[in-house]
C-alpha cells in the first residue's frame, strides 16, 4: 500500500506538465509531504498526515496530488465511498486524468448500494476511456531482432554468443502488459457492472 501510495503520487506529479514549476509552501509543506510518502507508514497513519496537510495547506500547489493521494490512501484503508469520492473530484478538476479515471474503474463497482449518481459516474469514467483515440505512435523493441542483428553477428563471429544471448532473452522475456489495456479492460468490466446495476 506505501509503495502503490507513493508511486500514485509520483506517476501523477510526474504526469503533470507545471509540476517542475510547482512549488512548496515552505519546509513545512514538503516534510509532511515526505512524511505522508514514508514507506513504514500504515493507511491510517498517511490518512491523518493527509488531514494534517490539508487543514494547514487549504491553498497547495498540489492539491491533486493531495487528492490522488487521500483516494489511494482511503482505498487502501477500506474505505471505498470516500475512496471513491476524492477520485471522482479529481476526475471533475480534470476529466483526462487517468489514474483518476482508473480508480473510479476500479472502486466503483465495489461500492456497496451505489447511487445512480455514482453509477452514472462510474459510466462516464469508463466511456472517458472507451471513446476513440488517435493511434499511438508504436514504441521501437528494446532489444534488437535477428534481422537486424544479422548483418553485425554475420561479420563477427564474437558477436555470435552476445546474438544468441539476446534471442534467448527475447524468447524468455514476459510480456509487459500495456496499461492502456488495463484501463481498457476495467473500463468494460466497469460498464458491465453499471448496466447490472441500472436494470
Amino acid at each position: 500500500m506505501k509503495l502503490a501510495l507513493f508511486l500514485a503520487i509520483t506517476t501523477l506529479a510526474l504526469s503533470d506538465p507545471m509540476f517542475a514549476q510547482k512549488n512548496w509552501r515552505d519546509a513545512g509543506e514538503y516534510d509532511l509531504f515526505n512524511r505522508i510518502s514514508k514507506e513504514g507508514a500504515d493507511s491510517a497513519q498517511q490518512l491523518a498526515l493527509l488531514r494534517d496537510w490539508e487543514r494547514l495547506y487549504p491553498e497547495t500547489e498540489f492539491k491533486r496530488e493531495r487528492l490522488m493521494s487521500f483516494a489511494v490512501a482511503h482505498k487502501s484503508a477500506g474505505n471505498l465511498r470516500e475512496s471513491f469520492n476524492r477520485a471522482t473530484e479529481l476526475f471533475n478538476s480534470d476529466s483526462n486524468d487517468t489514474n483518476a479515471i482508473h480508480l473510479m474503474l476500479l472502486v466503483g463497482p465495489k461500492l456497496s448500494d451505489p447511487t445512480q449518481t455514482e453509477i452514472a459516474t462510474v459510466v462516464a469514467a469508463a466511456n472517458k476511456i472507451l471513446e476513440p483515440k488517435p493511434a499511438p505512435v508504436p514504441r521501437a523493441s528494446l532489444m534488437p531482432t535477428a534481422e537486424e542483428l544479422a548483418p553485425v553477428t554475420s561479420k563477427d563471429p564474437e558477436a555470435q554468443p552476445v546474438s544468441t544471448l539476446l534471442r534467448e532473452m527475447r524468447r524468455n522475456a514476459k510480456p509487459i502488459q500495456d496499461p492502456a489495456l488495463a484501463r481498457r479492460q476495467a473500463a468494460e468490466a466497469a460498464l458491465a457492472w453499471a448496466n447490472s446495476r441500472q436494470r
